[in-house]
């Protein structure tokens, strides 16, 4: 009889775990309807791109959106809608750089060689190629090039589906982007 009441146990819990009271949805009658928010609340920020412009410089700033015939960049200045034709290239930083981190690594286990005595000949040489390797790799990897046409640029902008209609506000300067505390990836890249 002892063995009987932990296999009992077992499948009470494993019934009792798949008793639910009804399926999730958005529409929940004790959470109410989702709230509206405004336009200027949208914790999101875009990444930071380069654009470059045949024969007339470079555009810098945070992508807004973009579309089949404009990249809406927000620099310094306010908001720039720069058509396509012009673009040669686009620049998007996807993932923050650490190559300051990674150098200061180096430099750092390069020095710890020292208590290695005649060993230093050979561990020294290889904190700073491997740190040289990774920095580079890490440099190289942060940012992306690519063409104003291409079909995924959208989805690092603020506003992924287009400017919102009525945004920015004509009275005022378009407002920055909110970073939201569970963002750390885009708080570290701002920092950066």
């Amino acid at each position: 009889m002892t063995r009987s009441r932990p296999s009992f146990l077992l499948l009470a819990v494993a019934v009792g775990g798949c008793v639910h009271r009804q399926p999730l949805q958005r529409r929940d009658e004790a959470r109410g309807a989702p709230a509206v928010a405004s336009v200027d609340e949208v914790p999101t920020c875009g990444h930071r791109v380069v654009v470059e412009l045949k024969n007339q410089g470079r555009v810098g700033g945070e992508l807004i959106a973009a579309d089949a015939s404009a990249l809406h960049v927000l620099d310094g200045g306010g908001l720039q809608a720069i058509a396509v034709g012009p673009i040669e290239r686009v620049t998007v930083e996807v993932l923050p750089g650490h190559s300051v981190g990674i150098t200061v690594s180096t430099v750092l286990g390069t020095l710890s060689t020292i208590g290695n005595g005649y060993f230093l000949v050979f561990t020294a040489p290889a904190w700073i190629i491997s740190g040289l390797g990774s920095g580079s790799s890490a440099a190289s990897r942060s940012s992306e090039q690519t063409v104003p046409t291409d079909v995924s640029l959208p989805a690092y902008a603020r506003f992924p589906q287009g400017v919102p209609p009525g945004w920015p506000p004509t009275s005022a300067k378009p407002p920055a982007c909110r970073l939201v505390p569970t963002d750390d990836l885009s708080a570290k890249y701002r920092r950066g």
